[in-house]
């Protein structure tokens, strides 16, 4: 599956631009919170680097993190091998060990209550205990999962493959049964976020991209309706909220770029872009920063940012990023799996 990689996921030749000035939009828990080459010159480390604890090494294709008291878990395999379900004691210098060995590869790790849940192909979602043991299939769905998360339970963003599917948004209980939240028809791999009062915004990627026929939407969910709350035509990428706005990352002349739209605002602001050959991977915000992962295609030299809520200043890099598809807060630090690196590390925020 092609993952953009929400919901909760987390250039490097010069600095961010930033602009703090209002844009016209582009014609074209607690272990969560709730993704053309060109030469660029080297680039001096960041002292923030300094600050990174690399708490597992040698874990290829890392990603899915999930954070504990006791332990890290999270999927990795080999990069063209099926994906396992590992965990490592939660401090410095330790080793993975194998909790699951799928048989059809896991996908889209959370953390639901006590228990981890995954999907896996075939379009199932199976559930386990934190201790391991033999997993219980919840339920066997119609579409494909694009992101799962805990909100009182779990909710699951899910879209059917093709020219025609549609996406929906659905919560499953303990037991298994679906209830719907909301259907966007005629859209595909919908992302998800919850804001700190509960409600939900739902977004779509470019319908420009593969099916030229799909249907962008970006807006909250009011009674089982999407309700747009700003037109972006390129899709949305990747979306976080708190409790004043809406975080999100879309495109403007092919360049990826976040932006905030405060609450009652029509306008959305923009905070920053990225690099021409970068990509977003991930986003999330806390109390005074939005940070995100960016990935250089083909390399393994992005970086993890971070800038003020409101914007201002320039971006500043806190550290070394391969490939980030979910960033994590749990208590006072910022935790990352990287696919390319091959390793989860931590910062202090």
């Amino acid at each position: 599956m092609n993952r953009t990689f929400l919901i909760v996921v987390l250039g490097c030749g010069s600095s961010s631009s930033t602009n703090e000035a209002p844009v016209q939009p582009q014609p074209t828990v607690p272990q969560r919170v709730l993704p053309s080459d060109s030469p660029r010159a080297p680039r001096k480390p960041t002292p923030a680097g300094d600050r990174v604890e690399v708490l597992v090494t040698n874990t290829e294709s890392a990603t899915d993190l999930v954070v504990t008291d006791e332990y890290l878990y999270w999927i990795g395999g080999g990069q063209f091998e099926k994906q396992n379900i590992l965990r490592a004691p939660h401090q410095r210098d330790t080793s993975p060990s194998l909790l699951f060995d799928a048989p059809e590869g896991a996908h889209e790790l959370v953390l639901v209550g006590d228990r981890l849940v995954w999907s896996q192909a075939a379009w199932s979602i199976f559930t386990m205990p934190l201790t391991g043991g033999t997993p219980t299939e919840l339920v066997k769905l119609e579409d494909a999962p694009s992101q799962m998360l805990d909100r009182d339970g779990l909710v699951v963003a899910a879209y059917m493959p093709g020219e025609t599917g549609d996406a929906r948004v659905f919560r499953v209980s303990k037991r298994g049964e679906i209830t719907e939240i909301a259907k966007l028809l005629g859209s595909e791999s919908p992302h998800i976020a919850f804001d700190p009062k509960g409600d939900l915004y739902v977004a779509t990627d470019d319908a420009g991209g593969w099916h030229r026929s799909r249907t962008v939407v970006f807006g909250r969910v009011v009674e089982g309706r999407v309700v747009p709350i700003v037109k972006q035509p390129g899709g949305v990428h990747l979306i976080a909220a708190d409790a004043d706005s809406i975080y999100y990352v879309s495109e403007d002349n092919l360049v990826n770029t976040i932006y905030r739209l405060p609450s009652g605002a029509k306008k959305p602001l923009r905070l920053a872009r990225d690099h021409e050959n970068g990509s977003i991977t991930a986003l999330a915000v806390d109390e005074q920063y939005v940070y995100w992962a960016e990935y250089m295609t083909g390399t393994a030299d992005g970086k993890l940012w971070r800038l003020p809520k409101t914007g201002g200043g320039k971006p500043q890099a806190i550290a070394d990023c391969g490939e980030t598809t979910r960033l994590v807060f749990y208590g006072p630090d910022l935790y990352w799996a990287d696919a390319r690196l091959n390793r989860i590390a931590r910062i202090r925020r």
